[in-house]
């Protein structure tokens, strides 16, 4: 189970959206969140720690000169093996430079309305592998698996979780533009 989520927040105010969904997992599993604020969000991460609610939340403010990526690889240690989540947004420049576990909500899905639980739909080669880190995804976001075998054409409910391979880009970032769940990378 991850101890620590961290939300990064950069380019857009929308980001600010992904804090919530980590809330919900973080409630549900005891962890803690941590807001990762870059001034090019334009967002008081102070005031979003607020508003979040009952979660353990934290906030790191970078300097407009810090790369998101170099911040999030040198905080990372700080925290155990921390699952990034955060929006479509960032999803491009993160698959570069975090190789640690994603959780991305794009444009048609809801993080405001994310709950944790229900059936991950896992790529097959990723699935007949078993890797330990589906274990662990169960734990954090979800409760049973599902084979899927072509990632790029199955269609999921609202919500549902999507686990492509993380070698394919553009299979990521078209199940990033379309999914109405959250799309999860593994470490990697």
């Amino acid at each position: 189970m991850f101890t620590h989520l961290v939300v990064p927040l950069a380019e857009d105010p929308e980001t600010a959206r992904a804090v919530f969904p980590a809330a919900a997992i973080a409630r549900a599993f005891d962890a803690t969140v941590v807001v990762v604020a870059h001034p090019s969000a334009a967002i008081d991460p102070e005031d979003l720690v607020e508003r979040v609610g009952t979660a353990e939340v934290a906030a790191v403010h970078l300097d407009a000169d810090t790369e998101l990526g170099d911040a999030l690889e040198r905080l990372a240690p700080a925290f155990g093996a921390p699952a990034v989540v955060c929006t479509g947004t960032l999803v491009t420049g993160l698959l570069d430079s975090w190789a640690g576990p994603l959780l991305v909500f794009g444009q048609s899905a809801d993080p405001d309305s994310y709950a944790v639980g229900g059936t991950v739909l896992v790529d097959g080669a990723l699935h007949a592998a078993a890797d330990d880190e589906l274990v662990e995804l169960g734990r954090a976001v979800g409760f049973g698996f599902e084979p899927v075998d072509d990632v790029t054409t199955v269609t999921g409910e609202p919500g549902q979780i999507i686990v492509p391979r993380r070698d394919r880009p553009a299979a990521v970032a078209a199940l990033v533009e379309r999914w109405r769940g959250p799309v999860y990378l593994l470490g990697g």
